[in-house]
Formats: structure tokens, sequence, C-alpha cells
């Protein structure tokens, strides 16, 4: 199971979250049914979950949010650029 660190305690996902608070670790509801592959936190407010299906959650100190699949942000970043350029 991968894990990582933050301030608040360690993160650690194998298909859910799980987090390390007071010596016990305990499951934090994601929002998705996708099975999850890896997170990384920066700090207690900013960590970054991904899985399955591209999927790409973000921890921002209270629940888990964002789930948007990768390729759909990568295709709006694209469309904004597009309009950006042509208008």
């Amino acid at each position: 199971m991968p894990a990582t660190r933050a301030t608040s305690g360690p993160w650690a996902t194998g298909g859910v979250i799980i987090r390390r608070r007071n010596d016990t670790w305990a499951v934090v509801p994601s929002g998705t049914t996708e099975n999850l592959r890896g997170i990384w936190a920066a700090s207690a407010n900013d960590a970054w979950a991904v899985g399955e299906n591209a999927t790409v959650l973000r921890w921002n100190g209270t629940a888990w949010g964002g789930r948007r699949r990768a390729v759909d942000l990568i295709q709006r970043r694209v469309g904004l650029e597009r309009q950006r350029m042509s208008g």
C-alpha cells in the first residue's frame, strides 16, 4: 500500500484512503467508487489521490473532492486555451 506523510499524519491508499491520527488508522471517505492507486500530500490541507479511469481527487483539509477524471481536466484546459487563442 503506497503511503505518504502529511503534516497532520500519514495517508495511505490501496483502493481506499486511510489516514493515521493519534496512532489509529481510519478510512476517510473519498466519494468515488474507482480503485485508488496513489496518494501524495504537500501539507495537511493539500493532498492528491489518483486512481483507475484517470480519477483525480484533492483533499482540502476537510474532505476529498474534485472527482474529475484527469482526461476531463486536460480536455477542459485545451478548450480554454483554444478559446483564448481564437478570441
